[in-house]
């Protein structure tokens, strides 16, 4: 073979490996480089989701993850306001999974008086 002719069959055959690695290998990591010190409490009520990011590996800042429908926010992990909101969903789990939940989780069902009618005679 003529050194031309090699030169773009290796030239070649690298770029098809780069193709098929990266297809293989098309997971997004996503971390938060950067994050928030205050969030609006309308915001913190649409939240879906969230998670406490580590700062090890490739995220190297630590925080909390908050997941709304539209948007991720990355959120400082001192943050008093979101702490105590995390502390709330706990509970509200724990007392969701126990028949037994007693506190301000629980829903007071109040029996309804019936009144009685009184007649004209």
């Amino acid at each position: 073979m003529q050194p031309t002719t090699m030169y773009f069959l290796i030239h070649f055959a690298f770029i098809c490996y780069l193709q098929l690695s990266e297809a293989f290998m098309s997971y997004q990591i996503q971390c938060c480089t950067e994050y928030r010190d205050h969030i609006p409490k309308k915001v913190l009520k649409r939240v879906e989701t969230y998670k406490i990011q580590a700062a090890n590996g490739i995220c190297d800042v630590r925080a909390i993850v908050l997941r709304t429908k539209r948007r991720t926010i990355c959120i400082n992990p001192t943050n008093k306001q979101v702490l105590k909101w995390i502390e709330k969903k706990k509970k509200s789990v724990q007392c969701e999974t126990k028949s037994t939940c007693r506190g301000k989780n629980k829903k007071n069902k109040k029996r309804k008086r019936k009144r009685t009618k009184f007649l004209k005679v």
